[in-house]
């Protein structure tokens, strides 16, 4: 019937001259310390970082060439000319409950938080420069641990979510991104003697999955 095909090829490019991220931190900490295993601390940080790590892949018909049937080249490659800033809070707690009788004493909980933000300025195409998400950097970490101590047994169970990330920046198309993740796990040690030691854990008891990838940053 004559109608124009549009053929998209695909071409990586490998890019050796990718540098080394180079980055300036300030940070600082507060902590304190009680009875036992007791710990408290919160940490504010600030890094400035230059030469930022990018996936890229433009699509050149979408971002500027023409008419219906052309072909497409869809290039990927490495970037590291991103300038970018990271900054956020950390905060780490370790508590030992006090005064429980018989078998319950040994139990604690623990657990830490970082809510961080981290973005850099890259090149999207030859002509237009944008702020992304850095890649692999949650805004949100969490991990959350029950645990017991008491004589030859200890226990624990943890849990550990982590907030969704940019994995692949994507022209003129929705950026890749890897969703949140939420493990559950649960391991056990039995001291037998001074040398001998016997435990068993159970990974992923919510059954979740731990890699689901959508195009865009929502669900």
């Amino acid at each position: 019937d004559n109608k124009p095909v549009r053929k998209i090829v695909g071409m990586t490019v490998p890019n050796p001259d990718l540098k080394a991220t180079e980055a300036w931190n300030v940070d600082g900490s507060v902590e304190f310390a009680g009875a036992g295993s007791d710990f408290f601390s919160t940490a504010l940080y600030y890094k400035r970082l230059s030469n930022v790590w990018f996936a890229t892949s433009t699509d050149t018909t979408l971002v500027g060439i023409s008419k219906p049937g052309d072909d497409a080249v869809v290039l990927s490659s490495n970037d590291s000319s991103g300038k970018g800033t990271v900054y956020g809070i950390e905060v780490f707690a370790r508590y030992g409950l006090k005064n429980l009788p018989g078998l319950l004493d040994g139990l604690g909980i623990q657990a830490n938080l970082t809510l961080q933000r981290a973005d850099a300025t890259i090149p999207i195409t030859n002509n237009l420069r944008a702020k992304r998400r850095m890649p692999n950097a949650p805004q949100v970490m969490f991990n959350a641990e029950l645990y017991y101590d008491h004589g030859p047994v200890s226990a624990w169970v943890s849990y550990n979510y982590t907030g969704n990330k940019l994995i692949d920046v994507r022209t003129p198309q929705p950026d890749t991104y890897l969703q949140p993740t939420s493990l559950l796990n649960l391991s056990a040690t039995y001291t037998i003697g001074k040398r001998l030691t016997v435990g068993a854990s159970l990974q992923n008891l919510l059954n979740a999955s731990n890699y689901w990838a959508t195009y865009g940053e929502k669900q």
